[in-house]
C-alpha cells in the first residue's frame, strides 16, 4: 500500500516537471504560429464540397494522422441526416482519396496544421461561419471525432433539448475545474451565437496546443464566459435526468445498474451481499434498503458533481440513458477493462460493433504506453 502510494506520488511529481516542459514546448510552438499567421505563413488549404451551406452548420474538427476511418464518414453522414451542412476542418494533412469523400458530405473543407488541437479548428471555422453566414444561420454546431456517434438514434433527443429553454446545449455536462457543457458537440442558438461575448470569446481565444488549455480555457472557458453573460446552457444526459432514472429503479435493479459505473461499482457489490440479506432476514433487509438507496444516490450525486460522467458513468447512460454517443478513450483513461466494455455495450445504430472492437484494441490501456506517457496520462497533460 505504501509503496504503491509512492510509486504514485513519484509517476505524479515527474508527470507534472514533464508536463510544465510540454507546455513550454506548445507555447514556442504557439509563439512561432503567431509570427508565420502575422507573415501570411500558415500553411493553409481549402477545398470547396459539394454540398450547400444551409441554416444549420456543423463545424468538425478532426485529427486523423492514419486516414479517416470509416465511422468518422458515418458520424459526418449521421450529421447531416440531422439536418447540418458541414464545414470540415482538419488538424492534420488528409489523403487525395479521403478528400473526395468529404467533398460528397461537406461545404467546405479545410487542412490546417495541428496548433490548439480542437478549439483551434473550432475558432477557425466559427469566425468563418459568422463572417458569411450569420445573417441566415439558425444553429451553429461544433463537433469533433473523439466520440463513437451516434450509437443511439439521436433524433428525439435533439429535437427534445433543442425545444426547452436554453441558448446552447451539449449531449452531456462537466464538473471538472467548473461546470461546462462537453464540447464534443454542443449546439448555439441565435441568442448565444449572436451575443457579444460569443464573438469576443473567440476573437480572443490563444490557440495553445495544450491539453490543459483546450479543456480550462477552450470547453470550460467557452461555457463559462457564456454562463457568466447569462446565457443558459442545456444539456441531454445530466445528472438530473440519470438521478431520476435511477431513484426509480427497485433496489437489486439500482445496484444492477450500478455495476456500469467505474468508481461506484466496487461498492455496489459490496452492497449486492447485503441484498442478499432479504432471502434470510425480511425485517433486516427493510431496514437496510432506504439507507442502501441513500447511500448508492449520494455517491452518483457526488461524482456527477465532482468529474466527467461521460467516462465514469458511460456504459450507465448508454445502457439505460440511450446515450447517442461514445468516448472514445474510455479505456485509454482507465475508465472501463475492454472485456467489460465491449460485452455490455448497447449499440442501436448501424455502427459497426467490429470497428469500435477495433478502435477500442488499437488504441490500449494506459498499462500499454511508455513509463513517461503515463506520467503525463496521471497529470492530464495528454
Amino acid at each position: 500500500m505504501i509503496k504503491s502510494k509512492i510509486i504514485n506520488l513519484i509517476q505524479k511529481t515527474i508527470g507534472t516537471i514533464l508536463g510544465e516542459l510540454l507546455d513550454f514546448k506548445n507555447f514556442i510552438l504557439f509563439s512561432i504560429y503567431i509570427m508565420k499567421k502575422k507573415q501570411g505563413l500558415n500553411k493553409l488549404e481549402t477545398f470547396e464540397g459539394e454540398c450547400n451551406a444551409n441554416k444549420k452548420i456543423c463545424v468538425f474538427s478532426l485529427y486523423q494522422p492514419r486516414g479517416i476511418p470509416k465511422h468518422v464518414f458515418h458520424q459526418l453522414s449521421s450529421l447531416k441526416e440531422l439536418g447540418f451542412s458541414l464545414y470540415v476542418i482538419s488538424n492534420c494533412p488528409i489523403t487525395e482519396n479521403d478528400i473526395q469523400s468529404l467533398k460528397k458530405l461537406c461545404f467546405k473543407i479545410v487542412i490546417r496544421d495541428n496548433i490548439g488541437r480542437d478549439f483551434g479548428g473550432y475558432k477557425l471555422g466559427v469566425l468563418d461561419v459568422l463572417d458569411h453566414f450569420r445573417n441566415n444561420l439558425e444553429r451553429l454546431m461544433l463537433a469533433n471525432d473523439s466520440v463513437f456517434f451516434p450509437v443511439h438514434n439521436p433524433t428525439q433527443m435533439f429535437e427534445s433539448v433543442d425545444l426547452q429553454n436554453n441558448d446552447f446545449w451539449g449531449i452531456s455536462e462537466n464538473h471538472e475545474q467548473y461546470y461546462h457543457v462537453a464540447s464534443y458537440l454542443i449546439v448555439f442558438k441565435p441568442s448565444s451565437f449572436n451575443h457579444p461575448e460569443f464573438s469576443r470569446y473567440w476573437n480572443s481565444y490563444l490557440e495553445m496546443s495544450s491539453r490543459r488549455h483546450s479543456i480550462r480555457k477552450g470547453e470550460a472557458g467557452l461555457s463559462k464566459a457564456l454562463v457568466k453573460a447569462g446565457l443558459t446552457p442545456g444539456v441531454i444526459c445530466s445528472s438530473k435526468t440519470t438521478l431520476e432514472y435511477l431513484q426509480d429503479l427497485p433496489i437489486d435493479k439500482l445496484v444492477e445498474s450500478l455495476s456500469y459505473t467505474t468508481h461506484i461499482a466496487k461498492r455496489a457489490t459490496e452492497l449486492q451481499k447485503m441484498i442478499s440479506l432479504k432471502i434470510y432476514r425480511e425485517d433486516m433487509y427493510k431496514t437496510y434498503e432506504n439507507m442502501m438507496r441513500m447511500k448508492l444516490l449520494h455517491l452518483v450525486s457526488t461524482y456527477f458533481d465532482s468529474g466527467s460522467p461521460i467516462h465514469f458513468c458511460g456504459l450507465l447512460i448508454n445502457k439505460y440513458g440511450s446515450c447517442p454517443i461514445l468516448k472514445k478513450d474510455l479505456i485509454y483513461r482507465n475508465a472501463y477493462e475492454f472485456g467489460f466494455l465491449l460485452a455490455n455495450l448497447s449499440i442501436t445504430t448501424n455502427l459497426e460493433f467490429s470497428e469500435v472492437e477495433s478502435f477500442y484494441r488499437m488504441k490500449g490501456r494506459p498499462k500499454t504506453i511508455s513509463f513517461i506517457n503515463q506520467c503525463l496520462l496521471s497529470r492530464g497533460y495528454i
